[in-house]
């Protein structure tokens, strides 16, 4: 038989079939009320202690052990039910002394066994809401999982994108300006070039004397006055005097 120590939600070792089988002594099936006693009362030290504690169970395999324990706890309880109920007709038919008697601790044991399978049966339905809340709960993490990721790669191709877009213009603005250059260096180059200007340096310096009586002399022809203009008009011949300045 399992011992308390052994028992527990969410045992690695053993499923809660498995467990149960045991407990009944390995068909599940108990053949007398006696086993099947010994049977409820294990589980009742298995499950009942943790029906308060459902939240303890953080994922869906161990709330289906749990469930396949609680599942096996039932049928125990059940078996028991059946079990006595059986045997106290057996009992009461047979037994000439007990004909019209009524048996107060049948009665009693029935009622506790009555209460148990309502608080298993209770129990099961809040593992199988549990499991429910689990596994929603899971499909929202997955859910919030791709949707995070999604948003991670829509912001990281919105990223290179950008990236790839900032560095087109950069690659646009320096291909434009070496066009530029290159036009510029080209029309300077085609442009037609005047002729060198060498500035001639005299070989010589001019004579002072010489020029100052270059400057006599024309200021000599200057004093001097012009011959006279004859001028024929009409028959009649005079005689003008020139200016000196003409």
């Amino acid at each position: 038989m399992l011992s308390v120590a052994e028992g527990g939600w969410g045992m690695q070792s053993q499923s809660g079939s498995d467990r149960a089988r045991e407990v009944g002594g390995g068909s599940g099936k108990a053949s007398t009320p006696e086993s099947a006693t010994g049977s409820v009362q294990v589980l009742d030290k298995l499950v009942l202690p943790t029906r308060t504690s459902v939240q303890v169970l953080k994922d869906a395999t161990a709330v289906d052990d749990g469930l396949q324990l609680a599942q096996g706890h039932l049928e125990a309880i059940e078996e028991e039910i059946e079990g006595r109920r059986t045997h106290h007709r057996q009992f009461f038919h047979t037994s000439e002394c007990c004909v019209g008697c009524k048996d107060d601790g049948h009665e009693h044991w029935l009622r506790k066994l009555q209460v148990k399978q309502a608080t298993v049966a209770s129990l099961l339905a809040r593992l199988r809401m549990h499991k429910e809340h689990l596994l929603e709960e899971e499909e929202a993490s997955r859910t919030r999982a791709e949707h995070t990721r999604r948003m991670d790669e829509l912001v990281a191709e919105a990223r290179a994108q950008r990236e790839l877009a900032r560095s087109g213009v950069h690659a646009g603005y320096a291909a434009r300006a070496e066009w530029t250059r290159s036009c510029t260096y080209a029309s300077v180059a085609a442009a037609p070039r005047p002729p060198a200007t060498v500035r001639s340096t005299p070989s010589h310096r001019a004579d002072p004397w010489a020029v100052d009586a270059e400057r006599h002399r024309r200021a000599a022809l200057w004093q001097t006055p012009p011959p006279p203009e004859i001028c024929d008009r009409g028959g009649g011949i005079f005689v003008r005097a020139r200016s000196a300045r003409s």
